[in-house]
């Protein structure tokens, strides 16, 4: 849908009445956030409450008010050219974002374009930001949100997110921000889904967008590995857990070895999380964090809580 579309649409809304839009549709959020409507990241936006600033910073600091959003300094000519070649675009800004948990604050590079959907920003910041309030030092290594078009498979549109343990950066793809590449990016994953043999990964459900689940998704994979690595037998635990809800030994049974187990977790988690352990673990994070009420969401939040106490101060 066009953006003329869905201001029409909106003017049609207003026009006989209605006054409170719930939609997770980020093109449409986005349009009736520019024309005057308002509300809570998550929630229903309601007509005559407001524009949010045009300045995106501004914004965001709007939208995820228990976080210190601020512009990072503008980067040198050798850093700018860097940050250029590895973001696979021009135009790109940096925010800075400062939380209670103790943590080093975090970066955040977006496209620095007009016709960026600063919700879905936002959504990606206040993301990030309640997953360091959760697991607090399993996510003390990550520095960088980059939302971009550089890593491989983003251009393809094959690739919604990746993470980079080793440099504590998490990739967005950046067509998921910007309405011109997420028609492409629909258009492209329509076809493929259906291809036989098709691996989508699971959809949000409710007030939450695909940027809400790729960022679980890929900070999820930051936990798993910092956990991994400070803790290997309790990850081999958590693991075995994780496995029992399938009938296996362990979740390295359950996803990537084809058979009946292997079509349980395609049916239960994701076709994408059947494809291997680490992709399971994740599409169950992101089910989890973004409210599903399927039984193995569920259980998989049961098994974070042993693991992961949520905090208590």
């Amino acid at each position: 849908m066009a953006v003329t579309e869905e201001r029409q649409l909106l003017d049609r809304l207003v026009a006989e009445g209605y006054t409170e839009l719930q939609s997770p549709d980020p093109r449409l959020r986005d349009a009736a956030r520019r024309s005057g409507w308002s509300g809570t990241l998550r929630g229903p936006l309601h007509h005559g409450g407001g524009r949010l600033p045009e300045d995106a910073v501004a914004a965001v600091a709007a939208l995820v008010p228990g976080a210190g959003v601020a512009p990072a300094p503008p980067p040198g000519p050798l850093r700018g050219l860097v940050r250029l070649a590895l973001a696979g675009m021009p135009g790109t800004a940096e925010l800075v974002v400062t939380d209670g948990t103790g943590l080093r604050p975090f970066s955040v590079r977006y496209p620095d374009r007009p016709d960026l959907f600063v919700e879905e920003l936002a959504r990606a910041v206040d993301v990030t930001v309640a997953m360091r309030a959760r697991f607090r030092s399993a996510l003390g290594h990550v520095r960088l949100v980059a939302i971009d078009f550089g890593p491989q498979g983003f251009r393809t549109s094959r690739y919604a997110g990746i993470a980079t343990p080793t440099l504590g950066n998490v990739h967005l793809n950046a067509a998921l921000f910007l309405p011109g590449p997420l028609a492409e990016l629909e258009a492209v994953r329509e076809v493929r889904a259906a291809r036989p043999g098709a691996t989508p990964s699971a959809r949000p459900g409710g007030d939450f967008t695909a940027v809400d689940g790729t960022t679980a998704h890929e900070l999820w994979h930051q936990v798993e590995l910092a956990f991994t690595a400070r803790d290997y037998r309790a990850s081999v635990e958590f693991r075995r857990l994780l496995g029992a809800w399938f009938g296996v030994e362990t979740i390295e049974q359950a996803a990537g070895r084809g058979g009946p187990v292997q079509d349980r977790v395609a049916a239960e988690v994701s076709p994408y999380g059947a494809t291997r352990p680490l992709e399971a673990t994740a599409e169950m994070a992101k089910l989890w964090w973004c409210g599903s009420d399927a039984p193995v969401a569920r259980y998989f939040g049961e098994v974070v809580e042993r693991f992961f106490p949520a905090p208590t101060g």
